[in-house]
């Protein structure tokens, strides 16, 4: 960052209201230089000893009985500091604001969340602290506080009003990964993300779970971002019939899929809607509007909607379009859970994982360091990993990375499937049989 640029940054904590909320914790590190770094304490001394910040005429007060308190100062750093804190109340340029608090937000999430992270791994805070605070950081990035207390009250004097504390989960074909969340499924208003690697089956098995949700009588919708939406329904119909692309197109399997598509919606009552949004191009907003013409149109709210990719999609706010892309990513992710609130539904997103993390036999929170948002902004991260062996073999494990509610991965605790990419089947297996042929 250039000189000017982080006197921007100093210029946004006294000048914006915005910038108020991060004067306790800023990193005074991100500045190179040494009046900047000294400027910075005391704009924090001021905040803390009074709760404001201050003002021109109150700034360069503080600031002089801080150098009459600091006597080791230099005449060259004294010097510097009185030309910042005299340059510290011109006015930002409206269209430098944005980048200045991008800057400012990214490096004190980066900051709180890597301390969150180590004292996670270090064991000194447990599953739901671990949360507690990522909410926290998480929040930097919220534009309002809305509905954050609607769930809150007395325990004893409201002890009528709260009788349904358990929530009852929606599950997924797959005993074992129901069987790692704590309502045994998942439910309104979750976002759970399948994090994995390039070639580990993340499309093919969204496709599959949207497919069975919708087998079992759910209403399914699939905001497809990067596949083609021809491409997500031959691939649903595929893992309905468990054949190739070439069969599927067959002659003779013509009447029984039709027959099998008609049973699914007749007995069920469950369907599943694809459309296709071009990756970096839509936002959450345009699914938002879709979703109420298909509810005005044909009546259709889904239980569940997939967004594949939800990296691909943009938040709504044109202003925040053009912010960071981790902020923008936390923006979508916010919007995302605002929408299965608002209709009732819970959403899975399949995710890369960090390069780094690519080859590795188990995902864990660690690699998460540089994608903090969607660790701080989603209810559940699963991850798919498998060694190339098991690439080969068609095996993948599907571990808990970080939940809000549920199990912690303790080595043994997984799903384990059996995929077959040609014909769309993922078969459950006994994760007992393969860890004892893993032990031998």
């Amino acid at each position: 960052m250039t000189a000017e640029f982080q006197l921007g940054l100093l210029k946004y904590l006294v000048q914006e209201p915005d910038g108020m909320q991060y004067i306790p914790d800023v990193d005074e590190n991100i500045f190179d230089l040494v009046q900047h770094q000294i400027a910075v304490q005391v704009i924090r001394k001021y905040y803390r000893l009074y709760g404001i910040v201050p003002g021109q005429v109150a700034a360069k007060q503080f600031l002089e009985e801080e150098i009459i308190d600091t006597p080791d100062l230099n005449k060259e750093v004294v010097t510097s500091l009185r030309n910042t804190f005299d340059d510290l109340y011109t006015l930002i340029p409206l269209g430098d604001k944005v980048k200045l608090q991008d800057t400012l937000l990214i490096s004190l999430q980066e900051r709180q969340i890597d301390r969150v992270f180590t004292d996670y791994a270090d064991g000194r805070i447990t599953n739901d602290q671990l949360f507690m605070r990522m909410n926290k950081v998480a929040a930097l990035a919220k534009d309002t506080i809305d509905d954050i207390y609607t769930d809150g009250g007395f325990l004893v004097a409201d002890r009528h009003k709260h009788y349904d504390e358990q929530v009852e989960g929606h599950p997924t074909f797959l005993h074992d990964l129901n069987m790692l969340t704590a309502a045994k499924g998942f439910y309104s208003p979750q976002l759970i993300i399948f994090m994995s690697g390039p070639k580990h089956f993340k499309t093919g098995l969204m496709i599959k779970l949207a497919v069975e949700y919708a087998r079992d009588g759910y209403k399914v919708y699939y905001a497809d971002g990067e596949n083609g939406a021809r491409s997500v329904r031959n691939r649903a119909k595929m893992a309905l019939m468990e054949c190739t692309l070439r069969e599927l197109f067959d002659p003779e399997i013509e009447q029984e899929l039709d027959d099998v598509m008609y049973r699914f919606g007749k007995y069920m009552g469950g369907d599943l809607y694809i459309d296709n949004y071009p990756a970096g191009v839509k936002a959450v907003g345009d699914v938002k509007g879709r979703l109420q013409y298909l509810k005005e149109e044909y009546g259709f709210i889904p239980d569940i909607i997939f967004w594949d990719s939800i990296d691909h999609f943009l938040p709504t706010n044109l202003i925040d379009q053009k912010r960071d892309p981790r902020i923008q990513i936390q923006k979508v992710y916010h919007e995302v859970i605002a929408l299965n609130k608002a209709i009732g539904c819970f959403s899975f997103a399949p995710s890369q994982v960090n390069r780094k993390a690519i080859n590795k036999k188990v995902f864990d929170m660690t690699d998460l360091a540089e994608d903090f948002g969607k660790a701080m902004n989603s209810h559940c991260i699963m991850a798919i990993c498998a060694t190339e062996e098991e690439v080969e073999q068609g095996i993948r494990r599907i571990i808990p990375v970080a939940q809000r509610e549920g199990v912690a991965y303790k080595g043994k605790n997984m799903c384990m499937i059996r995929v077959d990419e040609e014909r769309m089947i993922v078969q459950e297996l006994d994760k007992n049989d393969f860890l004892d042929l893993g032990d031998d």
